[in-house]
């Protein structure tokens, strides 16, 4: 073959695999192009692999950061309300009426402790 083949995708694409090695062999160009394009997948799949590990980092680290704003979340609405809830029905002044060993007889101290 000649050193301007252009035939090297053709071959590559539609022909058998035994006629694309002979053609390989016979023609340098197509040879220097299969040599060239072995090197470029070759470093392609070195690249990727390095990029996915980035991309695998990337989302782990997006995964994590959304589950601490959930629990950041969670942690701020839980404190609130049992704050609210806390503020708005304990009284200290009837601490005693409104305990139940209190209203079953028990005697406790201002804690809710039972005394002797």
């Amino acid at each position: 073959m000649n050193e301007n083949c252009d035939k090297y995708e053709a071959y590559f694409t539609f022909a058998s695999e035994e006629d694309y090695k002979k053609h390989l062999i016979e023609c340098n160009a197509c040879k220097d192009e299969f040599n060239l394009q072995t090197k470029i997948s070759s470093l392609v799949k070195e690249v990727a692999d390095e990029y996915k590990k980035r991309e695998r980092k990337k989302l782990n680290t997006y995964k994590m950061a959304s589950c601490l704003a959930i629990l950041l979340i969670t942690f701020s609405c839980l404190a609130t309300f049992t704050y609210l809830n806390y503020t708005q029905n304990n009284n200290y002044d009837n601490y005693q009426e409104t305990n139940l060993l209190y209203s079953i007889g028990a005697n406790i101290d201002e804690y809710g402790l039972i005394q002797n």
